[in-house]
Order: C-alpha cells, then structure tokens, then sequence
C-alpha cells in the first residue's frame, strides 16, 4: 500500500511540475486568432497570433524579482523588482516593426528622520523609499532589437514623490542592435527642458564626432 501511495504522489507531483513549464491561453484564440497567453516564464501576452506565437497588433508584460535586500537599519526586507512592457507589431513572437519599451528597475533608500513625540522632544525613525530607474524606447524594431530610428528616455524618481523625474536623459537617433550607431542627438534635462548637448556621429552608445 505504501508503495501505491508514493506512486500516486509521485505521478501528482511530475503533473505539477509539468503545468508550472506549460504555456496557458488566459482566454480567446492563442493559437490563430486573438487572446492573452500567459508563458511559463511568467511573461504574459495579449494581441493577436499566427501559428501559436505572437504576430500582429499586441502587448507583453513582464515582472519579477531580482533580490530581497536587507536594509541594516530597520532590519526589514524588500522585494527588489524589474518589470517590462513591449507592445506594437511583432512577427514570428518578436517585435517588428514601430514598437514602445518600457523598463523600470526599483531600489530601496533608508532614511533617518526625526519626529516629535509625547513628551514634546524629538523621536529619530527610518523610513523606507522606493526609487523606481525607467528607459522608455519608443521607435524600430526588428526581431525584438532596436534597430533603426529611435527615441530613448531614461530618469529617475524622487525619493519622496514617485511620480517625479529627475535625471533626465534623451536620445534621438539612429541605432543598431539596441546600441546607438550613426547619427543622433543626446539631450539633458535643465532648468526644466532638454537642452542639446550633443550631436553628430555615434558608435557602440559613445558619441565620437560632432556634426560639421
């Protein structure tokens, strides 16, 4: 009897492990039709597909953790996360095409403040922030690589207010595999507008010549 049961839990187990690696359609038509797939990886996609992979109009969505971070100070943890979205043309389960990028990485910032207490004196906590790094790309694609004109934004926001942007740094341009090659222009954030800082000739993201 002993040997059945290990059997039974054996073969509910290796079922388990198989569903955890399968590809799930959430709803319509994930093979050739529209619908949402959610991959075993995680990943999950809505839009339109051909032969069981993404291929027309559609958007992917992706999140998950990097580390659990130990702040010293308040000796609590934190879930460090990075998450991505693509969405435009895709072909063959690639975007191809006009497509947009977004990639948001989180850190966590300890910081000591004093408040007041019962006693009219001064208590000192650490508070916790979230400071959330983001790259929008928003240009061509092809087989998932920018490639091609494109724009790029990269910020950072503020330790207190999650909807600011500091940091700011744009580029508009040529590029080639993902990298900026070719002619572009590379901005700054000042006084609160872009300024141009410079222009001309890009190799492997290093700008090498200015623009005679």
């Amino acid at each position: 009897m002993k040997k059945v049961n290990i059997s039974i839990i054996c073969c509910f187990l290796i079922l388990f492990v198989s569903a955890q690696n399968e590809n799930i359609c959430l709803s319509g038509n994930c093979v050739n039709g529209t619908g949402e797939l959610k991959y075993a990886s995680g990943e999950v996609y809505s839009g339109n597909f051909k032969n069981s992979k993404p291929n027309g109009e559609g958007i992917l969505k992706e999140s998950h953790v990097d580390s659990i971070i130990l702040l010293p100070n308040s000796m609590e943890s934190k879930k460090a996360t990075t998450s991505t979205i693509q969405k435009g043309s895709w072909k063959n389960g690639e975007l191809n095409g006009e497509g947009y990028m977004l990639m948001k990485s989180q850190k966590f910032i300890e910081r000591k403040e004093a408040l007041p207490d019962s006693s009219n004196g001064l208590k000192y906590v650490w508070n916790i922030y979230s400071v959330e790094n983001y790259v929008e790309i928003n240009g061509h694609f092809s087989n998932g690589i920018v490639e091609g004109y494109a724009v790029t934004e990269s910020y950072t926001t503020k330790q207190d207010d999650p909807k600011s942007k500091v940091g700011n740094r744009k580029y508009e341009g040529n590029f080639k595999n993902s990298d900026r090659n070719g002619k572009g222009k590379l901005y700054k954030w000042i006084n609160g507008s872009y300024q141009l800082t410079n222009e001309g000739e890009f190799l492997n993201g290093k700008f090498i010549k200015p623009l005679k």
